[in-house]
């Protein structure tokens, strides 16, 4: 049993034949109707046969009368040939919009657990990243992994192996990607503030006559003092 869609087709291949045919025989027409009008123009009439030429005159005239009205039947039937044509195109246009946004929404559902995964993955990798190897992210600029996850969502969009970038780098495959950025997210600076962070709070490790020794302590002190202050 044919399917919606597949009705839908046949109707509009008959529409166009219709279309045709109707452009065909309206150019029948014409042509008829031209040579029926130059053979009805007024010629001479022989005088000994009145009556003979009067009778052709008449059917002369007669059929370009004829042929006129078949003319605009034609011509109508022709534009409502089109006019049908039309409407069976818009309703197979309709068809397949529709099917391609039921398709659409449907494979974003399929998609929908596996971005959730995707993101859970990339959020641990941010925190990685941010938590660790960089330390001060800076809004404006583009981190390493906002650069690599950029590539790696251009490979899922396009395919691996995909033509055309404009990355001068050629970051086409996951394997490129992987070995370009790697050792590239910590740097010298990203060490050291790391390392300064961390030792921030191991002042008690310090020289008792160091500086970074008598902050800490001071500092812990006023805390210690809050937190009594708060419990009584």
């Amino acid at each position: 049993m044919p399917s919606e869609y597949q009705k839908l087709i046949s109707k509009r291949d008959k529409a166009v034949q219709a279309v045709v045919q109707a452009e065909l025989h309206l150019v029948e027409i014409e042509a008829k109707l031209a040579t029926a009008e130059e053979g009805a123009k007024l010629t001479a009439i022989d005088l000994n046969d009145v009556d003979n030429a009067a009778q052709k005159r008449a059917e002369d005239l007669q059929r370009v009368l004829v042929l006129k009205d078949m003319r605009e039947a034609a011509v109508q039937a022709h534009a409502d040939a089109q006019k049908a044509a039309s409407e069976a195109y818009d309703a197979t246009c309709a068809f397949e919009y529709q099917r391609g946004e039921d398709d659409m929404m449907m494979l974003i559902d399929e998609l929908e657990p596996v971005i959730e995964q995707a993101h859970a993955l990339i959020r641990d990798a941010a925190t990685v990243y941010h938590g660790m190897l960089n330390r001060q992210p800076v809004a404006s600029v583009q981190s390493g992994l906002d650069q690599m996850l950029m590539d790696l969502f251009q490979i899922a969009l396009k395919g691996s192996g995909y033509r055309g970038s404009t990355s001068h780098r050629n970051l086409n495959t996951i394997t490129k990607v992987r070995d370009f950025y790697r050792g590239k997210f910590g740097n010298e600076y990203g060490l050291k503030v790391h390392t300064h962070l961390t030792k921030q709070g191991l002042w008690h490790q310090q020289p008792r006559d160091s500086e970074a020794y008598r902050r800490g302590l001071a500092k812990y002190e006023g805390q210690k003092a809050k937190r009594t202050k708060k419990a009584s």
